[in-house]
């Protein structure tokens, strides 16, 4: 099936965080489902365990995240077969709410398949073998710290949708 158009993947990043905040989780699996033709591997973030499948980088991370974040779209770029954007995350966990950046990157091959990679700060105890959900209990239920690195401050949340404009070509 090949590549998703340009066009596609704008009109998927203009409804991905509006959905998402609005808990519309069927309508945003089906957005990701027109920019998906193939397979799915996704690194989230780069540093930790690749993990597979549509269902894991969709339905799955819906509904570990979706109650405790709301995200807003701060840029996106689509240069050849790859996509990128840069996400405000605000994530709320025990009345207390968070702010963080992350990256995310979108490749795709000839076959349609898509690569995700997700920058975001992490905690130095986790690795490459590990999968950040694992640790996403014990350190949210932590007490705070000063720590801009640590990883309550890192951790991804919701977002809304920034004007139309930072979607446009430049």
């Amino acid at each position: 099936m090949g590549v998703p158009t340009r066009e596609a993947r704008l009109a998927h990043a203009r409804v991905h965080c509006p959905l998402w905040n609005e808990g519309r989780k069927d309508e945003w699996v089906a957005s990701w489902r027109t920019i998906v033709p193939g397979a799915v591997r996704m690194l989230d973030p780069v540093g930790t365990k690749e993990k597979h499948g549509f269902e894991h980088a969709t339905t799955e991370a819906y509904d570990m995240f979706q109650p405790h974040l709301k995200m807003n779209m701060v840029a996106v770029h689509v240069n050849g077969d790859e996509m990128a954007w840069v996400i405000e995350n605000h994530f709320t966990m025990n009345g207390e709410t968070l702010k963080t950046h992350s990256i995310e990157t979108f490749a795709w091959d000839a076959a349609g398949d898509l690569l995700i990679k997700t920058y975001y700060d992490m905690p130095a105890d986790v690795g490459e073998g590990d999968d950040p959900s694992n640790f996403s209990s014990e350190r949210t239920t932590s007490s705070p710290t000063t720590d801009p690195l640590n990883w309550r401050s890192s951790a991804r949340s919701p977002c809304r949708f920034a004007p139309d404009a930072t979607l446009k070509h430049r």
